[in-house]
């Protein structure tokens, strides 16, 4: 199933480059049952990295059509 729906619990973290990242990253999943990807917020509510990751990423959490959590991955830019 190709994803269906990208939300973000910061509507002003909405960018063409998270959409294109999420979606192809999602592709990988679609095996999986990915219909949502919800992109989390943070401080800044933008790209981020950390001492762990210092990447720039976006972590995001992959659902089910019926809203069961799947996975938690983070995004990095396409």
């Amino acid at each position: 199933m190709p994803l269906e729906k990208i939300t973000y619990n910061k509507v002003y973290q909405k960018s063409p480059s998270a959409d294109e990242s999420v979606t192809a990253h999602a592709k990988r999943l679609e095996k999986r049952g990915v219909h949502e990807a919800q992109v989390r917020s943070t401080p800044d509510g933008t790209w981020h990295s950390n001492n762990n990751d210092p990447k720039e990423h976006l972590t995001v959490d992959f659902k089910t059509e019926d809203g069961t959590h799947i996975t938690t991955h983070h995004v990095y830019r396409s």
